[in-house]
């Protein structure tokens, strides 16, 4: 016998299964559930943000007078860091204004935090 569901519980699933990260007043949505263009952005936003912050890491590990290097590390991975929420939201100016309120500790674990929450799961029995 089939098994037979309503579009809301569909909903209702997708909703518990990718589900929105929401800070205050601001919701970001996970990449599967935006417009293609959105997701693409996003995607390459969130690969840029990674590179960035593993340049800025590396740049702080290596170099005792490299300030300047990783100063322009910094900032791109902060820039990558805004640009993602701000794609990602449901409300840009919302989101922009949170971020301006966040330093950049805060800003990386509201993306660790989005990136976490926002993820589809494994399939199970996948080994890693």
């Amino acid at each position: 016998m089939a098994r037979k569901i309503t579009l809301d519980e569909l909903r209702g699933e997708v909703d518990k299964k990718y589900g929105d990260l929401e800070v205050d007043d601001v919701v970001l949505r996970p990449a599967l559930r935006l417009p293609k263009d959105k997701r693409k952005k996003a995607t390459a936003l969130l690969r840029e943000v990674q590179k960035t912050v593993d340049e800025a890491e590396s740049s702080d590990a290596d170099a005792d007078g490299a300030d300047a290097a990783i100063d322009r590390a910094e900032d791109a991975a902060r820039k990558a860091m805004e640009d993602l929420v701000v794609t990602v939201a449901t409300d840009a100016v919302a989101a922009r204004k949170m971020v301006a309120k966040l330093d950049t500790a805060e800003l990386l674990t509201l993306i660790e935090m989005y990136v976490e929450t926002t993820q589809p799961g494994e399939a199970s029995g996948s080994e890693s």
